[in-house]
């Protein structure tokens, strides 16, 4: 029931008489008397952390929240200075945690020896989002001070809080069930109490219905509007009667005593004064002229209803209701007084009523109303709701609930995917290097692009992100995806949920391709082919930059950095057994270094294959077509053609030179002479070490016969170019000069 408001009591709050220290205001001081630990020379850092709670306390949580604060920290010793202030606010949960949500206050003081702040919780020094959630209630302070001493620390952190205060006011009020019943003593449906007063020169009347109820005992009771009974001051006069069947009928009162107060031997009256002063009980029954109240009925039907709309739509319910005296023998249709109340209530297992209005009565038993329906929640895919229609009309038994449901189904959406660089480009898919960020943007639309949808995205094994509307591009909707959080470059799917309350949710799967890195290899991007011929015997190495073309670097810790080779054939063709694998040599600077041991490979002709790769890098391949020459030599010495006097004898030397060296080669595996003419020989090669040359062993020209001969000399070892000298060699005779 409604009536004007009525001053219950009267009271006066004098803000002196709390806003005073000890009340609204509270000082709390701590000592700091923190011992510094000499663990070294020099000052030492210290910390002092203390909490301080509303309401005078350091160590219970209270029900007061912080107005406003003066925090001063006094440190009277030289030695001591402070480094750091940073507070934090207790919320209503007793809970505070040291990181930038909690924070209003930070200060680096630079040495101080004192420092003082005041703090408005309305307005905190740092802006803190969760606080303005929090209706700015803030219930205690944590104060960290950092600072350095080397020895005691001496002064005190004072805080005085201004804080909110609790008033109690107390007032005498009573509740009165009222119940209504007929003839028999059952309780009476439909029937409207009414009741008035006076308090204080202020009149007001009061409304109760008696009400059905499933209960016998419960029937019959008079409640106003969300089923209040009548809440009342004692020590007031209230004048009680009842209105019935379109008329106000006579009472019957049995009150405690055996004679009424007020009309002593009277049994029927129009009206029952009554003052209210203590517990007591008394039954009106009302005068119903022989009339069976059960035969006053309604009812609601013909109810009309869509079963769909969408919502922003209106959607109209009608009904009639119509009225019996008679136990439906005969009926008419309503007129007013009375009331049609439309329930909309959701479903599910959290089943709320989410909107209740009385219907508009349009004459003839028919009510009506139209509503909106932005006034339900169509929720991301429909809502279903239950309509329940209820009715009454005084003195009339009320109608059984009529019900229907309807279905607000949410506005039609599309999301799509678009190019970054170009929003109206729609794409289906986009590619990104490994490594490198992604930009991935959408749109969530109607018939215009929607602001304000929660987006969020789902990848790898990662739960739901969200992410928010691209702060260049309007009406779109832009999230980064770093790729290097992909372990191996590929394919990968994404999901995107786009919901806003009342439109369709989407749901769009796309894939984005990340691709290898880019690489070269000694600056070639493609597969590098060489041909490399070295000596016998020597070392040499072929050295390798592999390199990430997007960051200019090397790239270090390949999984595969290796090397095989194969010799071959006069027709290079692969010689079976003549192969071998290795690991190219990674260096502190990632330089990869092949050393295929040249040194000891013997002459002839390899195919080496290289290979080096690193997960989410492109593969590259180098090709050497590789030849391994005998080491090039010379020969020094007797060479070219000698003529000589019979038994003259002359002495063949020789030098058989590295030319790479430079070096004389020895311990030969051919090192040999043959003569031919007119007398043959053979024989082999003797070395003089010292003078480092070799020379015809068992050879002399002197026991030769004159004629012409040719001298071979034949040098030859395994990883040398052989040498072969041929040499001419004349032995004439003595000629006789006979004088005449």
């Amino acid at each position: 029931y409604n009536l004007n408001p009525t001053a219950l009591n009267e009271s006066y709050i004098y803000r002196s008489d709390y806003d005073k220290v000890g009340e609204k205001i509270q000082n709390q001081s701590v000592l700091l008397n923190t011992t510094i630990p000499v663990g070294g020379p020099g000052p030492q850092v210290f910390i002092v952390n203390r909490t301080f709670y509303t309401n005078g306390s350091l160590t219970e949580f209270g029900n007061k929240k912080i107005l406003s604060a003066n925090i001063n920290v006094t440190i009277p010793r030289g030695t001591t200075v402070i480094n750091s202030i940073d507070i934090y606010y207790l919320d209503k949960n007793n809970y505070t945690y040291e990181d930038a949500n909690y924070r209003i206050y930070s200060n680096i003081t630079s040495g101080k020896s004192w420092y003082r702040t005041q703090i408005d919780m309305r307005l905190p020094p740092e802006k803190l989002s969760n606080l303005e959630g929090n209706k700015y209630e803030a219930y205690g302070l944590r104060i960290i001070v950092q600072g350095i001493n080397s020895s005691n620390i001496w002064g005190d952190i004072n805080v005085t809080f201004n804080e909110t205060t609790n008033i109690y006011n107390v007032t005498d009020m009573s509740k009165l069930n009222i119940r209504v019943v007929n003839d028999a003593g059952q309780g009476l449906e439909g029937a409207i109490v009414m009741i008035n007063s006076s308090i204080d020169g202020q009149v007001f009347e009061v409304n109760l219905t008696s009400s059905y109820s499933g209960i016998a005992y419960l029937k019959g009771y008079a409640y106003g509007t969300n089923q209040l009974p009548l809440w009342y001051l004692r020590g007031y006069e209230y004048n009680i009667s009842i209105y019935w069947a379109l008329d106000y009928v006579k009472l019957n009162v049995t009150v405690p005593d055996p004679i009424d107060p007020q009309y002593p031997g009277v049994n029927w009256r129009n009206y029952f004064n009554y003052t209210l002063n203590r517990k007591s009980n008394f039954t009106i029954t009302p005068n119903l002229g022989g009339i069976d109240p059960e035969f006053f009925q309604s009812k609601l039907s013909n109810v009309l209803i869509v079963d769909t709309v969408t919502w922003g739509n209106n959607f109209s319910i009608h009904v009639n209701f119509s009225l019996t005296s008679d136990n439906w023998v005969s009926s008419q249709q309503v007129t007013l007084p009375a009331t049609v109340t439309y329930y909309i209530k959701s479903t599910g297992p959290s089943s709320i009523i989410v909107l209740e209005k009385s219907m508009t009565f349009e004459g003839d038993g028919i009510f009506n109303t139209t509503i909106n329906s932005t006034a339900l929640s169509a929720g991301g895919r429909g809502e279903l709701y239950n309509i329940i229609i209820s009715g009454n009309k005084p003195s009339y038994i009320s109608p059984s609930n009529t019900s229907d449901s309807l279905f607000v189904d949410s506005v039609q959406t599309t999301l799509s995917m678009h190019d970054y660089y170009d929003s109206l480009n729609i794409i289906s898919t986009d590619s990104q290097t490994y490594g490198e960020s992604l930009n991935l943007t959408f749109s969530f639309s109607n018939t215009s692009r929607l602001k304000g949808a929660t987006l969020t995205y789902e990848w790898l094994s990662f739960g739901a992100i969200q992410f928010y509307e691209d702060p260049i591009n309007d009406g779109y909707y832009t999230t980064t995806i770093d790729t290097s959080l992909a372990a191996v470059w590929g394919t990968k799917t994404i999901k995107i949920i786009a919901t806003l309350e009342n439109y369709t949710t989407q749901t769009l799967f796309t894939t984005i391709s990340i691709t290898e890195r880019p690489t070269v290899l000694n600056g070639s991007d493609v597969v590098m082919f060489l041909s490399e011929k070295v000596y016998a015997l020597e070392t040499e190495n072929f050295e390798f930059n592999y390199t990430d073309v997007l960051n200019s670097t090397r790239i270090s810790n390949p999984e595969d950095a290796s090397y095989s080779w194969q010799k071959l054939d006069e027709n290079g063709d692969p010689i079976a057994g003549e192969n071998k694998i290795g690991t190219l040599n990674e260096t502190a600077d990632h330089r990869y270094i092949l050393d295929l041991d040249t040194e000891s490979m013997e002459i002839g002709d390899y195919f080496v294959f290289i290979t080096l790769h690193k997960t989410n890098y492109e593969l590259r391949n180098v090709v050497i077509f590789l030849t391994i020459e005998d080491r090039l030599t010379s020969v020094y010495g007797s060479t070219g053609a000698f003529v000589i006097d019979i038994a003259v004898t002359l002495n063949f030397t020789y030098s058989y030179t590295d030319n790479i060296t430079s070096t004389s080669i020895t311990n030969l595996d051919t090192q040999s002479w043959t003569l031919n003419g007119t007398q043959t020989d053979s024989g082999s090669l003797g070395y003089d070490s010292f003078k480092e040359i070799y020379y015809l062993v068992n050879f002399s020209t002197a026991t030769l016969p004159d004629g012409t001969y040719t001298i071979t000399v034949t040098f030859d070892k395994q990883n040398y170019t052989s040498q072969v000298v041929t040499t001419t060699l004349v032995i004439t005779s003595y000629r006789a000069n006979y004088l005449s």
